[in-house]
């Protein structure tokens, strides 16, 4: 009998991998191009946090600062694109079927909650270590934190701790605000037009709304782009031999067109020095603002068949493995890259080293360290907790890590 091939570590490794990221779970409505554009996003967003840290070692002024800070100004459409996947997968699932609003809210609660909490409470316990001075501003420490656990810190004026977390706030209001438009407008008795007209102007007052309170973002439009997808889809579910060939196309001319069009349209209107906020570019910005709301959506229906070369290239696999652990990368992304900046500050002053090539050779071991932190959180928190009904790979003990009502019976938040 022969000996049984010895199993490296190497493979050992590779297989626990490619298990933890395997995510499909046998059906065959999985699209892995919504992961890999997912994927896609985060990979922009990392420029919008690698900026502040690297540009101390740029010299003002030199291409390299400015190169650095219009990818930074650029990589903010990453989250744009994050809300039209959320319009669309939210209330693209709404659509399809009734779903109990408790049920709905709880899948979506578990989905965000484990992983975030995992994060926010040791930036909670610096915070504090540090005299809470951002909990201490604004609003005042008690609604402060009570804005930031509850994932309200962004739709109302409180400061987030976690720099990201003014995304999850409207994602969470958008959660709250979906299945109540459903069931008090009865949408699902409503014509598609009518439909696309009440939950627009809902979300329409919701925008001025949050204006008016100093809290608003333009940039919120974007999930009604995911609801204007999620209807071309549900339209399309009775036409299943008309094949979306044009559609592709400008999809994949748009994919390379848009980030030409966005870096060129940063150089218009007035740039304030390191401060990359979205807007600040003046009529540059809402002009950017306006192509993305017509292109983005156009992009993600594209690929929600999950067929054509835009679809393809975004199925590959290192872009889809960092869509999947995307949720837990964009939490820990922007604290690693602080740490690691502030480690690099306290060894090498910036004024000794003002060279372009410091941006060229942080960049891959920066990037590197927060695709590590983001997978190791996704392995050993968001996947055990929020994706896997009884887990089959993690690090920690299922039993452990799973919540009271999984354990009684198998349940996704998926």
């Amino acid at each position: 009998m022969a000996d049984k091939a010895p199993t490296t570590p190497e493979r050992n490794t590779a297989g626990w991998i490619g298990r933890t990221l395997d995510t499909r779970r046998g059906g065959t409505s999985h699209v892995d191009a919504l992961d890999g554009i997912r994927g896609v996003a985060v990979a922009m967003v990392f420029f919008v946090h690698y900026h502040p840290w690297i540009g101390h070692y740029l010299p003002e002024g030199g291409s390299m600062h400015e190169l650095s800070a219009r990818l930074a100004d650029i990589g903010n459409a990453g989250v744009d694109l994050f809300f039209v996947l959320s319009g669309y997968l939210i209330y693209g699932g709404l659509l399809r079927r009734p779903q109990r609003f408790a049920t709905f809210m709880q899948r979506r609660l578990q989905r965000l909650y484990p992983t975030f909490l995992v994060v926010f409470i040791p930036v909670l316990l610096i915070e504090l270590a540090r005299g809470a001075p951002t909990l201490q501003g604004g609003a005042g420490l008690i609604p402060n934190l009570v804005g930031n656990v509850t994932l309200l810190a962004g739709f109302l004026p409180f400061d987030p701790l976690i720099v990201v977390a003014w995304t999850l706030s409207w994602e969470i209001v958008f959660y709250l605000l979906t299945p109540a438009v459903f069931h008090l407008a009865r949408l699902r008795e409503r014509t598609r037009t009518q439909r696309l007209l009440i939950v627009s102007v809902v979300w329409g007052a919701l925008s001025v709304s949050g204006a008016i309170r100093g809290v608003g973002n333009a940039r919120i439009l974007m999930f009604l782009g995911g609801v204007a997808v999620a209807e071309w889809a549900e339209a399309r579910r009775g036409k299943p031999d008309r094949d979306p060939r044009r559609l592709r196309a400008i999809a994949t001319v748009a994919a390379v067109a848009v980030p030409v069009a966005s870096f060129a349209l940063t150089y218009g209107g007035a740039y304030r020095g390191e401060d990359i906020a979205y807007g600040n570019q003046g009529w540059a910005a809402w002009l950017r603002l306006v192509m993305l709301f017509v292109t983005l959506p156009i992009i993600v229906a594209a690929l929600i068949d999950g067929r054509g070369a835009l679809a393809s290239f975004v199925s590959r696999g290192a872009l889809r493995g960092l869509g999947i652990i995307s949720y837990s990368y964009y939490l820990i992304h922007a604290l690693v890259i602080r740490f690691l900046g502030e480690a690099a500050i306290s060894l090498i002053e910036p004024t000794q080293h003002r060279a372009g090539l410091w941006w060229w050779v942080a960049l891959v071991p920066t990037f590197a360290a927060t695709a590590a932190a983001a997978f190791m959180l996704f392995a050993i928190v968001e996947r055990p907790c929020s994706i896997d009904g009884d887990p089959p790979v993690t690090v920690i003990p299922p039993r452990i890590l799973r919540w009271p009502w999984q354990r009684r019976a198998g349940v996704s938040p998926r």
